[in-house]
């Protein structure tokens, strides 16, 4: 029996991609997420991610990436559920849990217009479940590479690419040209205050 995760990487970033990635796993190796340390990726060091990737590698994975062109001509909540939809079709694991990212129903809503694959889904899965939480070290994996080909191709370091990253806005307001084909311009620090009035 497979059993399947999804999770993302960089939702509320600034600067990169979005990353949702999915784990599949035979039912009989959940164990083996848990021997190898296998948790929520932010509670995880750089280091330690890349350490229990490489223990897991049992897992087979599925990785789509959204940049920001994309983001920002619909929601974050839309494109996420495409994403997962995507997955689930590609998984095509027995049961899949997915890291929740709106209210339950909403989240249903959205899904059924776009798979009829089955699916649970929860909020902090990737804290709870042990396949979110390894798609969701995958997911960050994959974004730290990405955000680290966009600091070789702007000559400059950057920071990790979110907001609560002092580095990012110091960077995002002095470079903000060279940095524009990588920056989600829908993207808002607060409700009342967008990403231009902000620089």
């Amino acid at each position: 029996m497979k059993i399947a995760g999804i999770d993302e990487a960089g939702r509320g970033s600034l600067i990169g991609p979005l990353v949702i990635s999915c784990a599949l796993v035979e039912k009989r190796h959940l164990q083996k997420l848990k021997e190898a340390g296998v948790k929520d990726s932010k509670k995880l060091s750089k280091e330690a991610r890349l350490k229990i990737r490489k223990k897991i590698s049992f897992c087979k994975f599925f990785t789509i990436l959204f940049f920001p062109p994309e983001i920002d001509k619909i929601s974050l909540n839309e494109l996420e559920a495409r994403g997962f939809a995507q997955l689930l079709e590609s998984a095509r694991a027995h049961l899949t849990y997915i890291d929740l990212p709106e209210p339950l129903e909403r989240f249903k809503n959205r899904m059924k217009k776009l798979t009829a694959k089955r699916f649970e889904a929860y909020h902090k899965a990737d804290e709870k479940n042990v396949v979110v939480a390894a798609a969701s070290i995958n997911a960050k994996l994959v974004r730290d590479r990405y955000i680290e080909k966009i600091k070789s191709k702007v000559g400059f370091d950057f920071g990790s690419g979110y907001p609560s990253d002092p580095k990012t806005i110091s960077a995002v307001r002095e470079r903000y040209r060279e940095l524009k084909p990588y920056i989600r311009k829908k993207w808002k620090i607060r409700p009342t205050r967008s990403l231009l009035e902000f620089l």
